[in-house]
């Protein structure tokens, strides 16, 4: 079976399905990433850009996407490169094209990308763009879109809430995605932070509780066809 995750930023990849995808690539599936944007860029201002400092914090979060890559056991990862934070600066419909080249290139049966409901709005643009790409006409290599949350994001927007109605046990994979998760050593953080080893493990735990498993990633069934 084809996967392909797609996210705003590199990270997003790991804290949303980092455990899923450890587990699809387990049972032989072919995983991969297309990651939009460069992620650092968030943190500067766009003259800041060319800055040798800059520059090289850009090649150390690429590698250590390559390294999340491998630790998950993933086919590739894909930046595309657009700036962080910034997504709505671009026509929806080049993001869109993007997402349609991927598609061409991996046929995916299952997609995996962000929820609508995210306090990111790179997030939230990156599902507009999923949903348009993913429109189902006939023969159409996607047969599941399934939304994730991202601790730091989704459960920020307090005015709606993310409502999963898909579960995946991720019991024996949850320590690959505490372990892929280390290598983004700029994006993780010391508890109580969201981003922080014991509240993506706390995460798993209460979404496994949910459905009495010892730890799960929970998602929302967008779009599911069956024959």
């Amino acid at each position: 079976m084809n996967i392909l995750v797609i996210v705003a930023h590199p990270d997003d990849e790991v804290l949303g399905c980092g455990a899923t995808i450890a587990k699809h690539a387990e049972k032989g599936d072919n995983v991969d990433i297309l990651i939009i944007t460069k992620g650092i860029t968030a943190r500067y201002a766009e003259d800041e850009f060319n800055n040798p400092k800059v520059i090289e914090e850009i090649r150390l979060m690429n590698e250590n996407a390559l390294q999340v890559c491998k630790i998950l056991g993933t086919n590739s990862v894909e930046i595309a490169g657009k700036d962080s934070c910034r997504l709505d600066k671009l026509p929806l419909i080049d993001i869109t094209r993007i997402i349609e080249k991927k598609i061409q290139t991996c046929k995916p049966e299952i997609i995996y990308t962000h929820a609508s409901c995210d306090a990111n709005n790179d997030h939230s643009l990156v599902f507009k763009a999923v949903q348009i790409a993913t429109r189902p006409f006939p023969g159409f290599c996607v047969k599941k879109v399934l939304l994730m949350e991202i601790l730091s994001s989704t459960e920020w927007n307090f005015l709606e809430n993310f409502r999963p109605n898909v579960y995946i046990d991720v019991s024996k994979t949850i320590d690959k995605k505490i372990q892929a998760m280390r290598c983004y050593e700029t994006e993780i953080r010391e508890f109580p932070h969201p981003r922080s080893e014991e509240t993506i493990k706390n995460l798993a735990k209460k979404r496994g509780s949910e459905v009495g498993l010892y730890c799960a990633e929970a998602f929302t069934l967008l779009r599911s066809i069956k024959k």
